[in-house]
């Protein structure tokens, strides 16, 4: 701070569930402030229990593991991938996307093609899910110590679910202009591929020391974490099973709305019905 207050770091906590946000108006819980000091600009990790508060109301505690690094650490791995692991990159790819403008990023590097569904505002929250997973990850291996001797296979097999969830939301995008020649579906894999190196051109370009040099991405790397991510079934390649595996055709109720077999269904609820499923392709079982 200019004047030369310590920095303050500000820790909010949102509900994740539409139904309680929607009830109380606000996903917001509540915040922490954290006097940033010495240890922590010397790239000390802390751990603290802070208390949440709303309005000047206590709202529970908030346990939280920390540490401040240089950005331009981060810059210089994303402009070379290939000389660092993928957990670094991915690390380094956190510490830039959870900055101010992250969001940002992630948005306006989508490919021109693309319109999301729903429209700007639920391509922010579907974006957003996207960018907590990433961190949410990438935590988990900084915390639990592992990110100095994972593997680069280890970390694909961790990140394949992320892998899948970018590719489902491409897929859940509309195209405003399929290729002369197409089939009329999109090519997924590719899109996602452009949008990846797209944000890490983005990325790169925040960086007045590095000079906005475009990043150089290890293609065999990112061709094997788009193919980990294409392991989970999407609902195009499941099929309705009975408890023996053998395939139920949906059925149709009064108003002739196909619902889901009897013999499939586990169970419902309010939020919905969860069923047995099949990969048609692997034969995996699913719920």
């Amino acid at each position: 701070h200019s004047d030369g207050s310590s920095p303050e770091l500000i820790a909010k906590v949102f509900d994740r569930r539409n139904i309680g946000s929607m009830i109380r108006g606000d996903p917001l819980i509540g915040e922490a402030h954290i006097q940033l000091g010495y240890l922590e600009f010397r790239g000390r990790q802390r751990n603290l229990r802070l208390p949440l508060t709303r309005r000047g109301r206590p709202r529970g505690q908030l346990l939280l593991s920390y540490s401040v690094r240089p950005a331009t650490d981060a810059y210089s791995v994303l402009t070379n991938t290939g000389q660092h692991r993928f957990v670094e990159v991915a690390d380094a790819l956190a510490q830039v996307l959870s900055g101010p403008n992250g969001l940002k990023i992630l948005l306006d590097a989508l490919p021109h093609d693309l319109a999301p569904p729903g429209g700007e505002k639920q391509a922010q929250v579907a974006v957003q899910k996207l960018l907590v997973s990433l961190c949410n990850q990438v935590g988990m291996l900084v915390h639990e110590g592992d990110a100095d001797i994972i593997s680069d296979s280890e970390v694909l097999e961790r990140f394949a679910r992320l892998s899948h969830s970018l590719q489902a939301f491409v897929s859940s995008c509309k195209a405003q202009a399929l290729p002369d020649g197409s089939d009329g579906e999109l090519d997924v894999a590719g899109l996602t591929e452009q949008w990846i190196r797209e944000i890490f051109s983005a990325c790169v370009q925040l960086s007045d020391q590095l000079g906005g040099v475009m990043p150089r991405l290890k293609d065999d790397r990112l061709k094997l974490f788009l193919s980990a991510g294409r392991q989970f079934p999407g609902l195009a390649d499941l099929i309705a099973i009975d408890h023996k595996g053998n395939a139920v055709a949906p059925t149709c109720d009064k108003r002739g709305v196909s619902r889901i077999a009897r013999a499939a269904l586990l169970g419902d609820g309010a939020q919905g019905e969860v069923w047995r499923a099949k990969d048609a392709r692997t034969g995996q079982w699913y719920a």
